[in-house]
């Protein structure tokens, strides 16, 4: 009997290795898939990035430009009402300067930079998830707003967890979900990316919608330049008397 029970042991133990297995090798076919299309290898290539656009807020359009460099650093103006507000991440530190609130750059609070740096981050989350301490699962088949998709979920080394919703039939991400925490409390998020564009051999999503606690938002893009020239002092803190 002692026998019989460790031979069952064995055979259960041998299928859910061969189920894990099967699953590993699904979530390498997605993302291999994944990143065929949307031209990773290009990617990787970019040192530089502008995106010019808008995002509606509380039906309030706000133009803004983007400027991304590698490695790490980012920039980002808002025009609001005439008056123009600058966010900036130069890799190591952050800083914003918001003209209706103090006309000297504050620097960010932790929360802020994370945002920044996740931001800044060109390759994409997924990209040598492995090597950056994370963990990546396929979560089977589910539906988007009618959309056949693969759920493939990334548990951040942070603990922070993202959902990446893939079209089974072109392997881009048309919905993110995100569950982070701040300040002891998880906040989930739920964004929508489409009207997708390639541009130099790479997909990009030009509308993207997100459903936060407060409420709803929304981007669109009207312009992505690729290799602009972007000098560093452009992300550097300006010096205040």
């Amino acid at each position: 009997m002692k026998n019989f029970r460790i031979i069952i042991s064995l055979g259960l133990l041998a299928m859910i290795s061969l189920s894990a297995n099967g699953q590993n090798q699904k979530r390498d076919e997605i993302l291999n898939n994944h990143f065929e299309t949307i031209g990773q290898e290009n990617v990787l290539d970019v040192n530089t990035i502008k995106m010019t656009g808008h995002s509606i807020v509380q039906g309030t359009e706000l133009p803004f430009v983007m400027y991304v460099k590698k490695p790490g650093k980012i920039r980002n103006e808002v025009v609001f009402q005439g008056q123009k507000m600058v966010q900036v991440y130069n890799g190591e530190t952050g800083w914003s300067l918001i003209p209706w609130i103090s006309s000297t750059p504050q620097d960010m609070n932790a929360i802020q930079l994370k945002s920044m740096k996740e931001t800044a981050e060109l390759e994409g989350a997924l990209y040598n998830w492995k090597k950056k301490g994370h963990q990546l699962e396929y979560m089977g088949e589910e539906e988007v707003e009618g959309t056949p998709v693969y759920n493939l979920q990334l548990t951040k080394k942070n603990g922070d967890v993202v959902n990446y919703y893939l079209d089974k039939d072109s392997y881009i991400v048309i919905k993110q979900k995100a569950l982070t925490t701040v300040n002891n409390q998880e906040i989930e998020t739920e964004t929508y990316l489409s009207n997708y564009e390639m541009i130099e051999g790479m997909a990009f999503p030009m509308s993207m919608r997100t459903q936060l606690p407060q409420g709803a938002s929304q981007i669109k893009i009207d312009a992505i330049e690729i290799g602009v020239e972007l000098a560093d002092s452009m992300f550097e803190k300006p010096q205040t008397e």
